[in-house]
């Protein structure tokens, strides 16, 4: 288990207060705003969708509350999975948490020292990490090894195909529109590793939501750091994770930002053309996915009343599980760490 104490905490603040994040070096414009339009067309297209086309599955009765409170309630099982190792349907899951927040709470005054950053150059170099991702997964190419012109020319191939395709057909709008509460429960079981194409897989998904959804008791303590705080600390513990993730820089490290300046280099001299991108018709893989549920599973189901916790009680544990999650990944910290880890410590 990683160890954590106000002295690491301090150490990690004083190496990145020292870090010299140019405006320049920290945030390419012109790349990230490049990357932005294939992210939007990503997964999108104007055309055919051959699985969902021509299926007209009954409405599924799902208001806009009961959707957020899916969506709320599955990013929350998916962290708490992933993130704090306690499985919402396993027994003792509340305890688990109710431990864990409590452990949060009493440790969390020790991150003081990062608060003291300014994370506006970290959140623009974690833009710029973003944007690198973004055209990995929608080209197939890493900009930080081929040119700007190979991106440029890649980027311009992938907006031809989409611009080719044919309009959608209203028939086909109108199965697109049928299918889209469908789309919305295959993106959640995706979300929770759930094959919404198998047997059972409806039922999976509702325990799984309701599961986490009964986690949220009015015995569940409440994180005791205030909201512009805990804001800055996710956002700069993020931004943190976002550059070691997609850009294999550990910041805390010696010698880190030398090796990133110069990977990134080109990425702020390239100039990165406008897109002449189609108007995004839908989803297309969600849909694919959709078509393949077994839909009177699904509609028989009834996954308006899985979630019973609103949007906004699910939506405020979340923030308190991604400290905890954020930290470890950005920082090698357990905030999560039920005592101190006590004398013979090798840093003191």
């Amino acid at each position: 288990m990683p160890c954590f104490c106000k002295l690491l905490a301090s150490r990690a603040a004083t190496t990145l207060s020292g870090l010299e994040l140019g405006a320049g070096f920290t945030r390419s414009r012109g790349f990230v705003n490049f990357a932005a339009q294939l992210g939007k067309a990503a997964n999108l297209s104007a055309g055919d969708s051959s699985a969902a086309s021509g299926l007209s599955p009954p409405r599924l009765s799902l208001s806009s509350s009961a959707m957020a409170s899916m969506s709320a309630a599955a990013s929350l099982s998916a962290s708490l999975n992933a993130g704090l190792g306690i499985d919402p349907l396993a027994p003792g899951a509340a305890i688990a948490l109710e431990a864990s927040i409590n452990s949060l709470n009493a440790n969390a005054g020790a991150m003081a020292p990062l608060l003291a950053l300014d994370p506006g150059a970290l959140l623009g170099l974690s833009d710029t990490a973003l944007a690198v991702a973004k055209i990995r997964a929608t080209l197939g190419i890493d900009p930080l090894i081929v040119s700007g012109e190979e991106i440029a020319d890649a980027a311009s191939s992938f907006a031809a195909g989409l611009r080719v395709s044919a309009p959608p057909t209203p028939a086909f709008s109108a199965s697109i529109s049928a299918m889209a509460s469908y789309a919305f429960v295959a993106k959640l079981g995706a979300a929770l590793g759930i094959d919404m194409s198998q047997g059972g897989a409806a039922g999976s998904l509702r325990s799984s939501l309701s599961a986490t959804s009964s986690l949220i008791r009015p015995s569940l303590p409440k994180l005791q750091i205030n909201k512009p705080k805990l804001g800055k600390l996710l956002g700069l513990l993020g931004a943190l994770v976002n550059i070691k993730q997609e850009l294999g820089a550990d910041l805390t490290q010696p010698g880190a930002m030398s090796r990133l300046r110069l990977s990134l280099a080109p990425l702020t001299v390239s100039a990165f053309p406008v897109l002449d991108l189609p108007a995004p018709g839908f989803d297309s893989a969600a849909l694919d996915a959709a078509a393949k549920m077994d839909h009177a599973d699904v509609v028989a189901q009834n996954f308006g009343q899985t979630v019973t916790s609103s949007p906004l009680r699910l939506g405020g544990l979340l923030p308190a599980v991604m400290l905890a999650v954020q930290a470890r990944a950005a920082l090698g910290f357990d905030l999560t760490a039920a005592t101190p880890c006590g004398s013979g410590c090798p840093i003191g």
